[in-house]
């Protein structure tokens, strides 16, 4: 944008946009942006890239944790990276089902309204079930279960 340079970009941006926003850019700088603009020097779209590790639930965050059967089982520990990079502890005793949801309040994505607010962390169990088993392990599963 001619005129602007990229921190007076940066600085227009909000924390906590959906996946989709528009940004309009007035001529007379130090104003805040107005939607729809009306005389709108420049309209930029903002797209979100989707995160390795995370998916977006409006203001929540989602991660997956796989644990293998043992694991699901008998217990387990992990520690989680949240989107800021603390470090959380989730841990399970016993037997854990899949598709269990670890709820982590304010630990999401800052709210587009309120910044000092944020969503929750979501971490949801996928257990990873063996592909094939011998008939002493199926005779022992029997045995156990």
């Amino acid at each position: 944008m001619e005129g602007w340079n990229e921190d007076q970009v940066q600085g227009c941006r909000r924390s906590g946009r959906r996946w989709y926003a528009r940004h309009a850019f007035y001529c007379k700088r130090g104003k805040e942006p107005q939607w729809p603009p009306l005389h709108a020097s420049t309209v930029l779209t903002q797209l979100q890239k989707p995160h390795e590790t995370f998916k977006r639930e409006d203001d929540n965050l989602r991660a997956y944790v796989e644990l293998d059967l043992k694991e699901a089982l008998t217990g387990w520990s992990r520690t989680i990276a949240t989107i800021d990079g603390k470090q959380v502890p989730a841990s399970g005793a016993g037997p854990t089902q899949p598709g269990r949801v670890i709820e982590f309040p304010h630990l999401g994505m800052p709210k587009s309204k309120k910044p000092s607010e944020r969503g929750d962390m979501l971490v949801e169990v996928k257990v990873i079930f063996p592909t094939s088993l011998t008939l002493a392990q199926k005779a022992q599963l029997r045995d156990i279960l």
